[in-house]
């Protein structure tokens, strides 16, 4: 996976965005290069990701190749991406009797910043009678050799 970020949102105990913004260099948040998803660091991920889109143009924000070169790509005009790793999933049987359970899959959400209505720094994110809100994402799913 390639998360096209620097610096993702702190979160207190309770996962909620702080205000703060930490840089992801040299933590086990840098997907800035292809990085393999299989550790699963400090128990999975549920982090927002901070994308450099100020213009709310079409951005490519993530990107994950499988070991069968299947490739999906995240494009977007949010200003984050929230990558979660389902750890807190229940386990469940499916279609086919399939298992879902814990780190079964991954989300990757385009989103506003969290909290945002609580912490004056971060971008406004309230709507307003009459005003229009719009937001486009794209999930890109293609076959890579």
């Amino acid at each position: 996976m390639k998360i096209y970020a620097d610096k993702i949102l702190e979160q207190d105990e309770f996962l909620c965005a702080t205000g703060n913004y930490i840089a992801v260099d040299n933590t086990a948040y840098d997907f800035r290069e292809f990085k393999k998803i299989e550790a699963f660091a400090n128990n999975g991920y549920d982090q927002s990701f901070v994308i450099a889109n100020e213009k709310k143009a079409m951005t490519l924000a993530a990107e994950l190749k499988s070991a069968n070169h299947i490739k999906l790509q995240v494009i977007t005009t949010e200003p984050v991406i929230q990558f979660y790793t389902a750890q807190g999933l229940k386990k469940i049987q499916g279609k086919k009797g399939n298992i879902y359970e814990p780190y079964s899959g991954l989300c990757l959400e385009t989103q506003v910043h969290p909290n945002a209505i609580n912490i004056p720094q971060f971008p406004n994110t309230v709507l307003r009678p009459g005003e229009v809100y719009h937001q486009k994402t794209i999930y890109k799913i293609c076959f890579e050799k």
